[in-house]
Order: structure tokens, then C-alpha cells, then sequence
């Protein structure tokens, strides 16, 4: 499971069960994106910011989409490659 690091800054993930992946969302530079916590819980970061997705009625949205969870799916992604190795 990929949990979403973009929550109240001032709040922390909570205690995390073996199995779960704290996630952060990172810019075009790999730098962390403003809106993502930081901390050694987070286990695995990709990009969350000025991403595009499909559009409801076709085409794609503005490179404006932004938050760990654009991220997450990314993440989760990577965690099934690396699972399967």
C-alpha cells in the first residue's frame, strides 16, 4: 500500500505497518515538491508536480495537475517491479 505524504504539514504519517510505503511527491528536479512532508518515514518519492492526465471527454489536462497523489500510482508502480524481482 502507497500512503500519500501531501497532508497537513504539521501532522506526521501516524505509525506506519510493515508493508506500507510513505510516499513523497518531488518536482521536474528531484527536489521535494513544497507540499510534501519530509522525514525519514518517507520511503520512496516521484513526481507530483506540473504533471498531465487524460481529460474527461478526451485530450489531456494542463501541465498543472500537482500532489503525492499523482505520485502514489507512481510509486506503487515501482514497488510491483521491485516486488517481482
Amino acid at each position: 500500500m502507497a500512503l500519500p505524504a501531501g497532508a497537513d504539514p504539521g501532522a506526521g504519517p501516524g505509525p506506519l505497518s510493515d508493508g506500507v510505503l510513505g510516499v513523497g511527491a518531488a518536482t521536474p528536479d528531484d527536489a521535494a515538491a513544497p507540499f510534501s512532508l519530509r522525514g525519514s518515514w518517507v520511503d520512496l518519492a516521484a513526481r507530483g508536480t506540473g504533471l498531465r492526465s487524460l481529460a474527461p471527454g478526451g485530450g489531456v489536462t494542463g501541465p498543472d495537475l500537482q500532489g503525492t497523489s499523482m505520485a502514489a500510482p507512481i510509486v506503487a508502480g515501482a514497488a510491483a517491479l521491485l516486488r517481482e524481482r
